[in-house]
C-alpha cells in the first residue's frame, strides 16, 4: 500500500476515500512503530476513532515524541476532535 496517498485521501488533497483495510494497514505502522509513522498519525487521528487515541498518545512519550510528538498532538486534539 502507498502509504502517501492514503495519507493525501485522508487529508483531503487527493480524490477517494480511506478503506478500512488502509486505516488498519495505517494502525499497525503505529503499533509496530515501523514505516511512515508521521503519515499513519495522520490517516488514523483523521480517519479513526476515539478509541485510537490510546494509540496516537503513546506517541507523547519517551524518544518518538520528539520527531512525532508534535504531530500525535495535533492528531488527538484537532483530528480526533477530542477537545472544543
Amino acid at each position: 500500500m502507498d502509504i502517501d496517498d492514503i495519507r493525501n485521501r485522508a487529508q483531503g488533497v487527493a480524490k477517494g476515500r480511506v478503506t478500512a483495510e488502509e486505516l488498519e494497514f495505517a494502525r499497525s505502522i503505529l503499533l509496530e512503530r515501523r514505516g511512515d509513522v508521521g503519515s499513519a498519525l495522520y490517516i488514523v487521528g483523521w480517519c479513526g476513532s476515539v478509541s485510537d487515541a490510546v494509540l496516537i498518545e503513546s506517541y507523547l512519550y519517551g524518544p518518538e515524541r520528539d520527531l512525532h510528538g508534535e504531530t500525535a498532538l495535533k492528531a488527538l486534539c484537532r483530528y480526533l476532535r477530542l477537545i472544543d
